[in-house]
């Protein structure tokens, strides 16, 4: 199991009966062409390792199958 498997898993156990949501930062605009270089939702981050914008991150025990969903 990697390192960020592990988190959600204890995550997972951690939260019960429910539903977490981890949304990615938004993209930062210096001018008004221009981006700030990116840099991703700490949270989301944590659990995933994944550096891309417009992502979200469901983490649910509602379903055996599908616990985490990006």
């Amino acid at each position: 199991m990697s390192e960020f498997a592990a988190r959600r898993k204890e995550l997972l156990d951690a939260m019960g009966d429910g539903v977490a949501v981890f949304p990615s930062a938004p993209l930062a605009l210096r001018n008004h062409d221009v981006e700030h270089p990116y840099s991703q939702d700490s949270d989301l981050y944590y659990l995933t390792r994944f550096d891309e914008p417009e992502s979200v991150l469901i983490v649910t025990n509602q379903h055996d199958e599908h616990e985490c969903v990006l």
